[in-house]
C-alpha cells in the first residue's frame, strides 16, 4: 500500500528513545491490582506535558484511571487506544516457581519475589510488567506524539486510556479488598464516567496478531461438607477431600466433551481446575469439615454462564445417585462473557490495513483464551480489538514467560497504531452511525 504524505510525515515522526523512556519509567512504577494510581499518575502527568487534554478519574484513593484526548477538527470517527496499569504479579506470591520469571529474583530469606529496576538487554526491555501491558501505553502515546509533531490533524477524536484494575483475579471467599478486585474495573469505571469511543485497540501481548475477540469466563465453586473427628476415628466419618477426588475425576472427563461442542474460531475453551481448599494444616489430626474446587471455564460468545452451571449440576446428580448422603454446593462465583467484533468493523480494517502498511504482509489473526478489557467495551457497544507489540521473548525463553518486550516490535506497533488513529480519524462518522 502506497502511503500518502500525511501518512510519511507521521511515520517519520516516531520517536523510538521517548517511547523506550517513558516504558521504561513506567515499568519501575509498581502497580499492583488496587494500587495502580501512582502508575495512573505518572500517565496523566506525560500526557499533560505533551499538551493533552488529560484528566485522572479516581476510582478509590489508591485507584485511578489517567484519560487523554487529542481533539479532532471535527465530523470523524474516534479511536481510543486502552490499556491496563495494574500488573501480574506483586512480589508477595509465595507460590510462584522461579524460571522465566527473570526480571525477578528470590531474595534471602524470602521465598517470593521482589522486582528488580526495569533494564535494557540486548534490544529487549526487561521488566515486571512491560509485557503486560505498560509496553503497550508506550506505543498509544509514542503514536500521538508523533501525530502532534506531525502537524497533521486528525478530523476525529484520539483517547487514550490508562487503566486500573484488569487482571484476571476477583474477590472471593476469604480473600477480600481491592488487592483482588480486577476482570475490568477500570475499563468498566472509564465507559461509566463519560470514557467512549467509535472504536478502541488494547494493546494486550498478542505478538503483534490481531485479536477480534475473547473467552468470557465462569468461575464454579464446588462445596463438600464432611463431618469433623479425631484421626483416631477418621474411618467412621465422611472425608471431603477423598469425596471431591471424584468429583474431579468427572471434570476431567467432561473437559473434551465440553471443548468439542465450543469450539469458536478454531480455539477450544480452556477449563482449568484451578483451586482446591480443604481442612486445616495446623491441625491434621481432625478431619476437614470442608472441601471447595474451584474451576476457571472459558466461554465462547453467545453462552452462558447458566449452561456451565447445569453441566456441574448434572455431575453432581450422578454422583448422587451412587451416594445419596453427598453434601454438594454448585455456586457461580464469577461470570465475564465472552466478546467479538465483526471482521467488517472499521476498527478491524483499519487495523490490517496498517499492520501490512509497517510490515508488507498480512497480519495474523486469532481467537484468544485469555479474557481482556474488551469484552467489557463491546458490552457497552464499543468495538473493541486487542493488538498489541508485546507476547515474544527473546530467543530461548518461552514465549509465555513475563517480563520482555522487544524495542523494534514495541516501534512496529507504535507505527500501526499511529496509521490505524489517521484512518479511523478521518472517516465520517455520518457513515458510521448510518451502517
Amino acid at each position: 500500500m502506497a502511503l500518502t504524505d500525511d501518512q510519511r510525515r507521521v511515520l517519520d515522526c516516531i520517536d523510538q528513545d521517548f517511547m523506550v523512556k517513558f516504558a521504561v519509567e513506567l515499568t519501575n512504577i509498581f502497580s499492583p491490582t488496587g494500587n495502580e494510581r501512582p502508575a495512573s499518575e505518572f500517565v496523566y502527568q506525560t500526557m499533560l506535558s505533551m499538551g493533552l487534554r488529560a484528566k485522572l478519574q479516581e476510582i478509590t484513593s489508591t485507584r485511578a484511571n489517567a484519560v487523554c484526548e487529542l481533539s479532532g477538527t471535527g465530523g470523524g470517527m474516534s479511536i481510543m487506544f486502552n490499556g491496563h496499569m495494574d500488573i501480574s504479579y506483586t512480589g508477595k506470591e509465595t507460590y510462584v516457581p522461579g524460571g522465566d520469571l527473570a526480571m525477578f529474583k528470590e531474595s534471602a530469606g524470602v521465598t517470593g519475589f521482589t522486582q528488580e529496576p526495569c533494564r535494557i538487554e540486548n534490544g529487549w526491555i526487561r521488566g515486571n510488567g512491560i509485557r503486560n501491558m505498560k509496553s503497550a501505553m508506550a506505543a498509544y502515546l509514542g503514536a500521538v506524539n508523533a501525530i502532534m509533531k506531525s502537524g497533521v490533524r486528525l478530523k476525529g477524536d484520539l483517547l487514550v486510556a490508562a487503566v486500573a484494575g484488569e487482571i484476571e483475579k476477583s474477590v472471593l471467599d476469604e480473600y477480600r479488598g481491592q488487592d483482588y478486585d480486577g476482570y475490568g474495573v477500570g475499563s468498566r469505571y472509564l465507559v461509566l464516567h463519560g470514557g467512549v469511543a467509535d472504536c478502541c485497540v488494547i494493546g494486550e501481548p498478542t505478538a503483534l496478531s490481531l485479536v477480534r475477540g475473547n473467552m468470557g469466563t465462569t468461575w464454579v465453586k464446588i462445596s463438600i461438607r464432611g463431618d469433623i473427628t479425631h484421626t483416631a476415628w477418621c474411618d467412621k466419618v465422611i472425608n471431603p477431600i477423598e469425596r471431591m477426588v471424584k468429583f474431579i475425576h468427572m471434570i476431567q472427563e467432561w473437559i473434551p466433551g465440553y471443548q468439542k461442542r465450543h469450539m469458536y474460531l478454531n480455539t477450544k475453551p480452556q477449563v482449568n481446575i484451578g483451586a482446591i481448599q480443604g481442612g486445616w494444616p495446623w491441625r491434621l489430626a481432625r478431619t476437614p469439615g470442608y472441601c471447595h474446587l474451584y474451576v476457571d471455564v472459558r466461554t465462547i460468545p453467545g453462552q452462558s454462564p447458566l449452561e456451565v452451571k447445569e453441566d456441574f449440576q448434572d455431575m453432581l446428580r450422578k454422583i448422587k445417585e451412587s451416594d445419596p448422603t453427598i453434601d454438594i454446593e454448585i455456586d457461580l462465583v464469577v461470570t465475564s462473557p465472552a466478546g467479538v467484533i465483526e471482521e467488517d468493523e472499521p476498527v478491524a480494517q483499519a487495523i490490517k490495513k496498517s499492520h501490512e502498511a509497517v510490515f508488507g504482509k498480512p497480519v495474523t489473526e486469532r481467537f484468544d483464551n485469555p479474557t481482556a478489557d474488551a469484552v467489557h467495551l463491546i458490552r457497552y457497544g464499543v468495538p473493541t480489538l486487542t493488538y498489541g507489540p508485546a507476547g515474544k521473548n527473546p530467543p530461548g525463553r518461552a514465549d509465555y514467560g513475563y517480563g520482555w518486550q522487544s524495542i523494534e516490535d514495541l516501534t512496529q506497533c507504535s507505527r500501526v497504531y499511529a496509521l490505524a488513529a489517521l484512518d479511523i480519524c478521518s472517516r465520517s462518522r455520518k457513515k458510521r452511525i448510518e451502517a
